[in-house]
């Protein structure tokens, strides 16, 4: 890193002494809550899925409506 930085390298960077050592202890446990927008829109609505909140239809399952079948209409009294 040092010499490509010597050379002109902008993104080349020095070592961080500071950081380097702290490695040598160990990282201490790292953790926390990432919740994203639709997951938080999930919950502010009151929905049971995710899927009801997604932000872009085309991955939402598709919904299947039943086809009427000829008896539902003769009920009606349509004729075929």
């Amino acid at each position: 890193q040092m010499r490509l930085s010597e050379k002109g390298d902008d993104e080349a960077m020095i070592i961080d002494k500071d950081f380097v050592r702290a490695l040598e202890y160990g990282m201490p446990p790292t953790s926390g809550m990432g919740i994203g927008m639709d997951r938080l829109t999930m919950l502010m609505t009151g929905q049971s899925t995710i899927q009801e909140v997604l932000f872009f239809p085309q991955m939402r399952p598709e919904k299947i409506t039943p086809k009427d079948t000829p008896a539902k209409f003769m009920e009606l009294g349509i004729s075929e």
